[in-house]
């Protein structure tokens, strides 16, 4: 059927108003406070070429998911290809609100790096956002878990470098640098002319604590 000239009118009128309500779509955006790269920094003096990880909080704004600047170091041994937490961080999660959990591949130099198999399973399911950072002090990939009014249905997004922005340029005392212990080497002992595997022995528990 024709529609009249008042029809049109009224679908008209009523498309000026869903214009004019302030309903908007975006993009998913991270925002990073610089001194979020302040911290990382200072923890990559301390790791070296060895991963390394931080908590943050992150929320919420209408311009995207803002890193804020407060963190924590958390209890943790480090090697080239792992970090493994020496405390539990589902307490620092749920009581205080560390959301945000970063770590580095230090071996990565270029700002297409991939979170690993691992990284997905142990750390991004547990986390509502990860961040990882490269070997040049960068965040270069982001997971977010986004839930649904579907119970159990969650969605996960990644986002990439170009998706991850920074604001201010304040600086900042780093404090918690020494939760970052490196793993002891295993080198091999002599007696009198033949060898034995010294074990690696650390001065603390050694207790993996769930999420």
């Amino acid at each position: 059927m024709k529609k009249t000239k008042k029809a049109w009118k009224k679908i008209a009128t009523i498309d000026d108003e869903i214009m004019s309500s302030g309903y908007k779509v975006n993009d998913l955006e991270i925002l990073v406070d610089q001194k979020v790269y302040n911290v990382m920094r200072a923890a990559a003096d301390i790791a070296g070429e060895d991963e390394y990880s931080i908590l943050f909080k992150g929320y919420w704004t209408d311009t995207g998911i803002v890193i804020s600047e407060e963190y924590y170091i958390p209890k943790q041994t480090i090697s080239g290809g792992s970090v493994d937490y020496d405390e539990p961080l589902g307490i620092l999660r749920e009581q205080q609100g560390f959301n945000v959990v970063l770590h580095s591949h230090p071996f990565t130099k270029n700002k297409d790096g991939w979170f690993s198999k691992d990284d997905m399973e142990y750390i991004n399911t547990n986390f509502p956002i990860s961040l990882l950072a490269n070997g040049l002090n960068e965040i270069i990939r982001a997971h977010v878990v986004l839930e649904t009014p579907q119970k159990g249905y969650d969605i996960r997004v990644e986002l990439g470098y170009g998706d991850i922005h920074t604001f201010s340029n304040e600086s900042m005392e780093v404090v918690g640098l020494d939760n970052i212990r490196k793993k002891k080497a295993i080198f091999p002992i002599s007696y009198a002319g033949s060898y034995k595997s010294q074990h690696l022995v650390n001065d603390y528990d050694f207790n993996k604590y769930g999420y």
